[in-house]
């Protein structure tokens, strides 16, 4: 009895893995390129920095930290 009850709550908590795919926002790329522009820009890696930033400003041209973001790293 015990052994049954044991596989069974083994099983219940197997299944609780199994999860169904999830769509990433259309948001996610923009802000992951933010993100990697910023993380390069504090690197002092100002290639990459322009580059992301660049890639960010394609999806959200008129954002107003993407803008100053990227001019900054330009320089």
């Amino acid at each position: 009895m015990r052994r049954a009850v044991l596989a069974s709550l083994a099983a219940l908590a197997a299944s609780g893995c199994v999860s169904a795919a999830v769509r990433p926002s259309p948001n996610a790329t923009p802000y992951a390129d933010f993100l990697i522009g910023r993380f390069a820009e504090r690197s002092r890696d100002p290639v990459v920095a322009a580059e992301r930033y660049a890639a960010a400003l394609r999806n959200s041209p008129r954002d107003a930290m993407l803008l100053q973001g990227a001019a900054d790293s330009a320089l």
